[in-house]
């Protein structure tokens, strides 16, 4: 697992080893919960002349001191070009820190404390500590699965009701 800082700030180096640009960070989209690296400056401004694309995070092979890639910036251009995020509901998931988590029938779950990133499978999950969280999980804090989020504004809503959503998180913790 890796966290949102794993991501800061880190060199992206493309699948030849050629550093493309830095990584900002990550955003995500609703409905669809597909995960994009935030990539400023370097050669990424070939793409289309901006200081900014996303490149999703499918395409990482290892992080360490520096992201890598699986393919070269070549590759990458042609279909980073076709990612407009201007077109989604996109959210920076450090912008999500310190977000309250509801239920559908509005029970407070607690704060979103941190976000991890599970690197084998590409997925996103929040940890979230406070309110409903500690009935959870015995250490107080609930790893919960960013696709149980349907909605972001002020707080993170799940789409599920708190007996029902406390059910399924103690089974998959079996």
């Amino acid at each position: 697992m890796s966290n949102l800082q794993d991501f800061v700030e880190k060199k992206l180096i493309d699948g030849a080893g050629k550093e493309i640009g830095t990584v900002q960070g990550l955003n995500v989209t609703l409905p669809d919960y597909r995960i994009y690296l935030r990539v400023m400056g370097g050669k990424i401004r070939e793409v289309r002349g901006r200081m900014l694309e996303f490149i999703p995070v499918s395409e990482i092979d290892s992080i360490g001191e520096e992201i890598t890639l699986y393919n070269d910036f070549r590759s990458l251009k042609s279909y980073v070009k076709d990612i407009n995020m201007e077109n989604e509901e996109s959210h920076k998931l450090m912008d999500l820190i310190g977000l309250e988590v509801k239920t559908s029938d509005e029970q407070i779950l607690g704060k979103v404390i941190e976000i991890e990133f599970n690197k084998i499978d590409k997925k996103l999950f929040l940890i979230v500590a406070g309110g409903k969280a500690e009935h959870i999980w015995v250490k107080g804090r609930l790893k919960l699965p960013f696709q149980e989020i349907i909605e972001i504004n002020e707080y993170l809503k799940t789409e599920l009701e708190y007996p029902t959503l406390k059910k399924r998180i103690e089974e998959i913790m079996k």
